[in-house]
């Protein structure tokens, strides 16, 4: 998924689908994060990257936060999903992001889709 799919998914979901949206990215990020850790040892095998993406998770929980308080002062849409690929972009991890970001969405469109068939 290219950042024109997920901005034009993400701007046409009402805010309370965004938070969801952002929780269940949140998760994926920090498990393809995991690819960052020097396998059974307490090292890393790429510290900048990992400090790359914190700094997107970090963006990532302030967003959602902002959401939840129905924070006017956050991100326009655009801006933050464009935001996160360009950070992404900088450490090698817009192939992870697109991962997480599909999987997020079809996620949180099959709860929705569930819960109206009901």
């Amino acid at each position: 998924m290219d950042v024109n799919e997920a901005l034009s998914l993400y701007r046409n979901e009402p805010e309370s689908e965004q938070v969801k949206f952002l929780s269940r990215l949140g998760h994926q990020i920090t498990i393809f994060a995991r690819d960052t850790y020097e396998p059974d040892t307490d090292s890393l095998s790429n510290p900048a990257q990992l400090r790359c993406i914190n700094e997107m998770m970090h963006r990532i929980l302030g967003q959602q936060f902002k959401l939840l308080l129905g924070d006017c002062d956050r991100y326009p849409d655009d801006i933050f999903i464009k935001m996160i690929f360009e950070m992404a972009a900088t450490c090698d991890f817009e192939s992870y992001l697109s991962l997480g970001i599909n999987d997020s969405f079809k996620l949180c469109m099959g709860q929705r889709a569930k819960q109206t068939q009901k």
